[in-house]
């Protein structure tokens, strides 16, 4: 099955928006349907927003950081992914953020990005995407 099929949502804090636009691109130019939230609405809009896409995605990618393994946003996303039984795709930016992320990440198929492009980083997620595929 393609990549294409599915729609890919990137969860990411404010603090790493360059990195996951970067990511957003590379996915694109890789045939992956996936989307992100840039917006500058009311918190009140954004979340409604969020919350319809992360309903509406088939792979939940959580770019996780230093900063943003706390983030509300994030953990929000993260939950709402878990509660609707889509497949989640840590991406750990630093080993502390693998290391202080919640358990089921760590043991999930999370991808140690540290020090890695977003082009490399499109590349695994699309790797992950086929043994996705592959295990269901």
């Amino acid at each position: 099955m393609s990549t294409r099929a599915t729609t890919v949502f990137i969860s990411h804090a404010s603090s790493d928006s360059g990195f996951a636009r970067r990511l957003f691109r590379a996915l694109q130019r890789r045939g992956v349907r996936s989307w992100m939230d840039e917006s500058t609405q009311p918190r009140a809009e954004v979340e409604t927003k969020l919350e319809a896409g992360s309903r509406s995605a088939g792979i939940v990618l959580l770019v996780l950081s230093d900063r943003s393994v706390g983030s509300p946003n994030v953990n929000f996303e993260m939950g709402a992914a878990i509660a609707g039984g889509k497949p989640i795709i840590p991406i750990f930016l630093s080993e502390k953020a693998r290391r202080e992320s919640s358990g089921i990440l760590r043991n999930d198929r999370g991808i140690r990005a540290v020090g890695e492009s977003p082009a490399r980083v499109a590349d695994r997620v699309v790797d992950a995407i086929h043994q996705l595929r592959l295990a269901s």
